[in-house]
């Protein structure tokens, strides 16, 4: 078999739950800029330079992308964050699948239910091209929900085609 390897790049969409997010960081780091201010005015300047800077450092953590790279049956996921750090989130080969399949394929809802661990590293919405597979590690079942390509699910279908599903 020949040598295989495919990259895509998915950028996680803003939700509601990450707006709600951003809001408390900003309500807690005034709160402690106050408090600090009023109880210990000596060193209030360099709180207020420390929540600063730890509040504009969680918001780099919302503006993240997921790298897939598929190689010769292994699967690498790296999240980028901010378009600057970048961090291997999943490391797993592909004949480790159980199943599979379309998120929202009715004859395989009840595996994705039996999933005692979601990891989930698509763009937050569902699409056509957004999938799951449920394999094993470290004795957990573990649901991975992703979005690839085409030529990712093709490279992928070298390695398992009985296990993988494509929506037609």
């Amino acid at each position: 078999m020949a040598s295989i390897f495919k990259e895509q790049l998915v950028k996680k969409e803003k939700n509601s739950k990450d707006t709600l997010m951003k809001f408390g960081i900003i309500v807690g780091a005034i709160i402690i800029i106050m408090i600090a201010n009023v109880l210990i005015p000596t060193i209030g300047l360099f709180i207020t330079l420390g929540v600063g800077y730890g509040a504009y450092w969680l918001f780099q953590r919302f503006n993240v992308e997921y790298e897939y790279i598929f190689t010769n049956g292994e699967l690498d996921i790296d999240q980028i964050f901010n378009k600057s750090r970048r961090k291997r989130a999943l490391t797993v080969n592909v004949k480790q699948f159980e199943i599979m399949a379309h998120i929202e394929d009715p004859m395989h809802i009840h595996e994705w239910e039996r999933a005692q661990k979601v990891l989930d590293y698509s763009s937050g919405k569902t699409h056509d091209h957004t999938y799951s597979a449920i394999f094993t590690q470290e004795g957990q079942t573990v649901q991975l929900i992703f979005e690839p390509n085409d030529t990712i699910l093709e490279g992928i279908r070298c390695y398992i085609p009985r296990q993988l599903h494509i929506k037609k």
